[in-house]
């Protein structure tokens, strides 16, 4: 691969490690609100829900121009497609993020026992070193350390797992705790919080996946 369409993928690399990081800090704003909930700062929970949906925005139209911009720069179809493919697994992953915050709104937040918040803490810290792992990953593609990268799908893969655990522990929390809830409804959508979280550590795995195939295509040109 001649020089500058080396250069064309590395500036898609940089760039796609900059869209995570903002993915990285809706997941953090996120945190923030739910680490808030037991001080009643209700104002300070509206000003972070605000800032995590500015970002998403910001973090969408940053990918967008990725790929109008960058990736028809990149001459390799293969790597093209596979960074398209990273690039759409990182938005589901942002998206199901977004999700989570929606229902926020709806369901009333020092409502949720303990137990149950626990887990979703734990889905949280999840979700966010699974993004935190992805960011690793590219800038180690961008490094060309293709092994270091390659061994990140492993990590992810086992957050994966550990979140889908988490989550069926919270949903059995759910069911012990229904009575304590005023609304079915709240019920649902806290399930639907949860999933919401869980979800987002499968995009991550399958970003994962990407990456692995994107160590080994740019292997043999960034060597």
């Amino acid at each position: 691969m001649e020089s500058r369409a080396i250069n064309n993928v590395v500036d898609v690399l940089k760039n796609v490690e900059n869209y995570v990081e903002k993915v990285v800090s809706i997941v953090k704003k996120l945190e923030d609100v739910v680490d808030l909930v037991d001080t009643f700062a209700f104002e300070k929970i509206r000003i972070l829900i605000s800032e995590a949906i500015k970002i998403d925005t910001e973090a969408d139209n940053f990918r967008r121009s990725i790929v109008e911009n960058l990736l028809p720069l990149v001459r390799d179809e293969g790597v093209r497609e596979s960074l398209r493919i990273l690039l759409r697994m990182v938005d589901h992953v942002s998206e199901w993020i977004k999700s989570c915050l929606r229902y926020i709104d709806l369901v009333p937040l020092t409502s949720i026992p303990t137990s149950i918040r626990k887990h979703m803490v734990s889905l949280l810290k999840l979700s966010r070193s699974g993004v935190e792992i992805l960011k690793n990953c590219v800038d180690s593609l961008e490094k060309k350390k293709f092994v270091e990268a390659y061994s990140c799908g492993r990590k992810l893969e086992e957050i994966e797992e550990e979140a889908d655990r988490v989550l069926h522990e919270a949903q059995r929390e759910i069911i012990a705790n229904a009575q304590r809830f005023e609304n079915i409804a709240y019920i649902l959508f806290l399930n639907e919080m949860l999933k919401s979280l869980e979800i987002a550590t499968d995009y991550e795995e399958d970003a994962g996946d990407t990456i692995r195939s994107l160590s080994l295509q740019l292997s043999k040109y960034l060597s």
